[in-house]
């Protein structure tokens, strides 16, 4: 693990965004599952106390027992649930499907059988794959997901956030070629 030292501009930005973008409302839910070590548990945490919405608590490792995340998730009357492919695994092997939340993933590359079991879960409803390296605040990318046909990728930058793809002398690639990405904007990290 690395730290890296994160503003509040970049903080501020990420919720900002995901309040818009995830129509988190008061009265909304948003569990948090995530380790308070993992940059993760940053909108968990405050998404909703800056949205007049509720953070649910879990209990330390709740997210390895899918059954009995599935169980909380009902029983606190979660409206997002933000979690790692592992995590969303687990759920829908407990048979929580998410059909009635705003579905978010990231932290971990998205295996294309769990986004078909996601998809075909919910048909029809937004899954919301999230992109950011450790030197970022949390998420730089997402891509919005609405049928299980879609390609997998990284998606477009978050606002106030850049991304370039770049060849080894750091010059532009064309679209589609394989590059290095840089990320620049509110929510590079410090350093």
């Amino acid at each position: 693990p690395k730290g890296v030292e994160l503003g509040h501009r970049g903080v501020v930005n990420l919720l900002d965004w995901m309040r818009e973008e995830l129509n988190f409302r008061p009265g909304d839910v948003f569990p948090a599952l995530a380790s308070f070590a993992f940059d993760m548990s940053i909108p968990e945490l405050y998404l909703a106390l800056i949205s007049g919405g509720k953070v649910a608590l879990a209990r330390r490792h709740l997210a390895a027992d899918g059954e009995e995340l599935a169980r909380f998730l009902h029983e606190q009357g979660a409206t997002l649930v933000h979690a790692t492919p592992t995590t969303w695994s687990l759920l829908l092997e407990a048979g929580y499907t998410g059909a009635n939340v705003t579905r978010c993933i990231g932290a971990e590359p998205l295996p294309a059988e769990t986004f078909t079991r996601l998809m075909d879960a919910a048909p029809g409803k937004p899954l919301y794959n999230f992109y950011g390296p450790t030197e970022t605040t949390v998420w730089s990318t997402v891509q919005r997901l609405v049928s299980k046909s879609e390609r997998i990728v990284i998606g477009r930058p978050l606002a106030n956030t850049e991304i370039y793809i770049v060849d080894r002398h750091g010059n532009p690639t064309a679209i589609g070629v394989p590059g290095e990405i840089l990320i620049g904007g509110d929510g590079v990290a410090h350093g």
